[in-house]
């Protein structure tokens, strides 16, 4: 569960970042956000697994 709380914490300063800057033209940003957010959805089917 934290890791999900700590990916939606990344996407929210992503986008809010993005306001005032080009994250998704930068492949560093982009690619650090990814593995971030795959790392929480691999969290989430995890989760799921166990409690089923």
């Amino acid at each position: 569960m934290g890791v999900v709380l700590g990916a939606l914490g990344a996407l929210t300063g992503f986008c809010v970042s993005s306001i005032v800057h080009f994250n998704l033209g930068d492949g560093e940003v982009a690619m650090t956000l990814w593995l971030v957010l795959g790392a929480a959805f691999s969290g989430i089917k995890g989760a799921e697994k166990t409690v089923l």
